[in-house]
């Protein structure tokens, strides 16, 4: 979600523009709007505080020093000069007030007038400000003519109510003239509106800006890439052939005078790689090989004890067979609404962001924001997530997407694909291959494949967002054991060092687990053990065992009845 804004629109439109300077308007080195909040829940006096929480953040990402004083923000329909807050506004006792400038690497909040003017007692939320932030509002009552729309975008000028002199930065995704500060209406409109979340810039130390929904609803006085004199922001390449590492480019920015900066990239404990990079004209770039696996890892300063950002991988790369489509619920009622539980099969943490879930007629977008599946979690996505909660109680690990792709009742297809428009997996689903099928979801039993006759079962009920071992086999059937991953690499690189051998069993039923060589020596045993998962760290009698394949043996004793169940693996070692 790019938007090419300046100096792309400077580009197209500067035979249009005599009236400025053109150069200052590109946003680099230069005075940004780098957060923008335009639809408040609620309305006046309520919580949310409706119009009067709209704000506008500035950041100086340059090397100069602003002037407040003939600072003007406009919507294109109407403009608002720039004005300090005096006053101490609850929530941002430890803010800059009556400020007269904005120096480099300062951020700047821009409030409504009226939620300065909110009464001490108000029943509002307030913002929590961080220290330091320069607090400053308008001259008008509202932003614009009337306040901002949903789809408003906004831009920073210096000059008069009625005329610009200098453009520093427009937050606007369609094209624009602006002979005067309200010749005509700014527009935001990619990505669509989200009622509470405001858009952050990204991308500051690149030739143009990005917008994106702010990670946590609304982050005011706060830059996420800012920590200290430092900007730092992430840029991930392709991952490796295996899918094993990445590449990661560190651009960075300082606000004061540095010759080198030293960076270490911890993860797990450990330290992966440390790095000295030179500072050119406040500039620094920096490459590293970063493991994708599910560890957090994390970039930091030497001697900047606050200088520490982490490094989200899980965003650029998804781990092969990370994801998988684990159980459905297609068959709707008003009691009930459609389902799709996902499953992370792997040991890393996978980011959702703007993963969709499509059939041949549809697509669901997961989530437009940042949101993690850890390794073995689930995750529902549903319909109505209001309606499936007062059915399952206690599922907490719900989403329920902005639009939803319906399925068929008796047969469909189901994609998965990831924030790349990448398939991940197909699954299919026919009432015809299933058999009897009543009220109920239906279980993947199989992750090797999607399609097939032996993919789904049916549960005697359904178990959204619940792991197997707290899934109750139906009386009468049969056991079940699956092992993964296969192959499995006990190697101590924090990926895939753990097979997990899932055993599934009816009640009452109990089963010894035994891993075999390929040439029938025992490796480890699990005794006794019921409905579960139990996981083997690839040793044997102290020692790291044989590389090549194995096979997981369960014994399963349930009253007389004995029952063998065998699983092909294979382990490696790099």
């Amino acid at each position: 979600m790019v938007r090419y804004r300046l100096p792309g629109i400077i580009a197209l439109f500067a035979c249009l523009l005599p009236f400025y300077d053109l150069a200052a308007a590109a946003h680099t080195n230069g005075l940004v709007i780098s957060e923008l909040y335009r639809d408040p829940p609620g309305g006046e006096g309520e919580v949310g505080g409706g119009k009067t929480h709209e704000f506008v953040e500035l950041f100086n990402c340059s090397s100069d020093t602003f002037q407040v004083a003939g600072l003007f923000v406009t919507n294109g329909a109407g403009a608002d000069s720039i004005v300090a807050v005096d006053d101490t506004v609850p929530g941002g006792e430890r803010c800059t007030y009556g400020a007269s400038t904005i120096v480099p690497g300062a951020v700047a909040l821009i409030l409504d007038r009226d939620y300065c003017l909110l009464p001490a007692g108000a029943a509002v939320s307030r913002f929590s400000l961080p220290e330091g932030t320069v607090l400053l509002t308008i001259s008008d009552t509202a932003f614009g003519s009337a306040g901002l729309a949903a789809q408003h975008g906004v831009a920073l000028y210096r000059g008069r109510k009625n005329h610009i002199d200098t453009l520093y930065d427009v937050a606007a995704d369609t094209p624009f003239v602006l002979e005067t500060p309200t010749s005509g209406l700014l527009h935001l409109t990619d990505p669509p509106n989200i009622e509470g979340y405001s858009l952050s810039a990204k991308s500051f130390t690149s030739g143009f800006l990005q917008y994106d929904y702010t990670a946590d609803s609304i982050n005011p006085g706060r830059v996420a890439a800012l920590r200290g004199a430092w900007l730092l922001e992430p840029e991930f390449g392709q991952p490796s052939a295996d899918r094993s590492t990445v590449i990661c480019t560190l651009q960075m920015q300082s606000f004061r005078n540095e010759s080198e900066v030293r960076l270490h990239i911890t993860g797990g404990g450990r330290t992966v790689t440390s790095i000295t990079v030179p500072v050119i004209d406040r500039q620094a770039t920096g490459t590293a090989v970063l493991p994708v696996d599910g560890t957090a890892l994390q970039v930091s300063i030497e001697g900047c004890p606050e200088c520490i950002w982490p490094l989200d991988v899980s965003s650029a790369v998804t781990p092969a067979q990370a994801a998988h489509v684990s159980e459905l619920f297609p068959r709707g009622t008003a009691y009930e609404p459609e389902w799709v539980e996902l499953y992370n099969s792997s040991s890393a943490a996978v980011n959702l962001k703007n993963w969709s879930i499509a059939t041949p007629e549809d697509t669901t977008v997961v989530t437009p924001v940042s949101l993690q599946l850890a390794p073995h979690a689930y995750l529902v996505l549903t319909k109505n997530a209001a309606v499936l909660a007062q059915r399952y109680p206690s599922l907490d690990n719900i989403v329920q997407p902005q639009s939803w792709a319906s399925l068929y009742n008796s047969r469909d297809t189901v994609f998965l694909l990831d924030s790349r428009n990448h398939l991940v997996e197909t699954v299919c689903y026919d009432a015809d291959v299933i058999g009897e099928w009543p009220a109920v979801s239906i279980e993947r039993s199989d992750f090797s494949q999607g399609c097939g006759v032996n993919v789904w079962t049916v549960p005697e009920r359904s178990t959204p967002g619940m792991p197997p071992q707290s899934r109750n086999a139906a009386p009468g059937t049969s056991p079940h054991l699956e092992i993964g991953p296969v192959p499995f690499t006990p190697d101590n690189d924090r990926r895939d060092d753990l097979l997990a051998v899932t055993l599934t069993l009816p009640p009452g039923a109990a089963a010894d687990i035994t891993i075999y060589g390929f040439d029938g020596t025992p490796l480890a045993s699990f005794q006794k053990r019921v409905t579960s998962v139990v996981y083997w760290d690839g040793r044997s009698g102290g020692r790291g065992a044989p590389a090549g394949p194995f096979f997981v043996c369960a014994e399963v004793t349930s009253g007389t009845k004995k029952t063998v169940l065998r699983k092909k693996g294979i382990l490696w070692r790099r």
